[in-house]
């Protein structure tokens, strides 16, 4: 009977993982933003165009990638306030990006692009670094499309993007807001 359960159990969280990366592969065909098992957190929009989200305490950030490649930020000082300028995160991405909200204690945002080399590469806020962001850091692979973000049902990101064999390689994190990641697959 608890095997049963087990089974189950285990064959609900994959469908429900088989449905966040439908819902990136789904964006990537679109070339729309992918709507996630739960949308709110997840944004994606073509790079020439900002990308709004709002942060956990109701502030908007803004992001968007500058004519060198790099990403610029900007956010509300308050909810509701006025935006600061744009800031350079540095980095040097080709595609256009996608950016999640990190369902941790925290509830930091995450920004993924492809970069040199065609990799994966994603940079977060993190409060104990200078300016309050990670440095930028490669999750591998080589892909030829934007990134489509969407979320498992313990709430990890599951990142995807088209590879050159014109099929979908996704990643996932360990655990909702931290790594490891997985493998591709």
């Amino acid at each position: 009977m608890l095997s049963n359960r087990v089974n189950r159990l285990g064959r609900a969280r994959g469908l429900v993982l088989a449905a966040a990366v439908a819902v990136c592969v789904a964006g990537m065909i679109s070339g729309t933003a992918a709507a996630a098992p739960r949308a709110e957190g997840a944004v994606t929009a073509p790079a020439t165009t900002p990308i709004s989200i709002s942060n956990c305490d109701g502030r908007v950030e803004n992001f968007r990638i500058g004519d060198n490649g790099a990403l610029w930020h900007q956010w509300q000082v308050s909810p509701g306030g006025p935006m600061s300028g744009w800031h350079s995160l540095g980095g040097s991405l080709v595609y256009d990006i996608a950016v999640a909200r990190n369902y941790n204690a925290a509830c930091t945002l995450e920004v993924f692009g492809i970069g040199g080399g065609n990799a994966m590469h994603h940079i977060w806020q993190s409060a104990g670094s200078p300016g309050g962001w990670s440095n930028w850091s490669s999750l591998g692979g080589y892909l030829t499309t934007k990134p489509n973000v969407g979320y498992a049902t313990d709430l990890s990101i599951v990142v995807c993007a088209w590879g050159p064999d014109h099929i979908s390689h996704c990643k996932r994190q360990a655990s909702a807001g931290s790594g490891p990641w997985s493998d591709w697959y």
